[in-house]
């Protein structure tokens, strides 16, 4: 190595990477063995022609040390015909989004406002939030309260646009429901 002037830090930095690429190296070595100790084992039962055609019609390139392969593939013991076409065929199943999901105390937000004729205020929805901690003894401090309901109105405000934030008079504001949501609710 030249001679590089380098801090106690800079060092120590160093050799922690070095340790880490090595742990690295011998977790691939250990992978690539049990890798061809099962290919080994199929060589030896005979494989079929379908496993020979999935084989030679994959279209995987060698691995390289920048991909990140799980450990289950490594380790594949064929014992069928249907299990090598099913690794062969799996895909990933894609799920549409529902958007955000509606909580409980999403829906105690939403009873409450649609319950009252006006806005309600900040100060009494943190009470019945209180309230609902205490009722079920969730055990939830005054601060995670107050975390659930500044969350449901985020969502159910800034997200969904099912409430509305009015100006109340005195500190804080008061929440609502839109008008077109209030009709159906009520």
């Amino acid at each position: 190595m030249q001679n590089v002037n380098l801090s106690i830090f800079e060092v120590k930095d160093l050799m922690a990477k070095y340790q880490s690429e090595l742990r690295k190296v011998a977790f691939e070595k250990a992978r690539l063995e049990a890798a061809i100790r099962d290919l080994q084992a199929l060589l030896q039962s005979g494989p079929s022609e379908d496993v020979i055609q999935a084989i030679s019609n994959s279209t995987s390139s060698p691995i390289t040390s920048s991909e990140e392969v799980p450990l289950e593939k490594a380790s594949i013991s064929i014992k069928d015909d249907n299990t090598i076409r099913e690794l062969v065929n799996r895909k990933s199943k894609k799920r549409p989004s529902k958007g955000y999901r509606i909580s409980d105390w999403d829906k105690l937000l939403l009873d409450s406002l649609a319950k009252s004729n006006d806005s309600v205020p900040i100060w009494i929805l943190l009470e019945i939030f209180g309230r609902r901690n205490v009722e079920e003894g969730l055990g939830l401090t005054e601060e995670q309260v107050r975390g659930k309901l500044s969350r449901s109105l985020h969502k159910l405000g800034n997200k969904r646009g099912v409430i509305k934030k009015v100006p109340y008079e005195g500190k804080g504001f008061a929440y609502k429901l839109t008008s077109n949501l209030r009709t159906q609710s009520v």
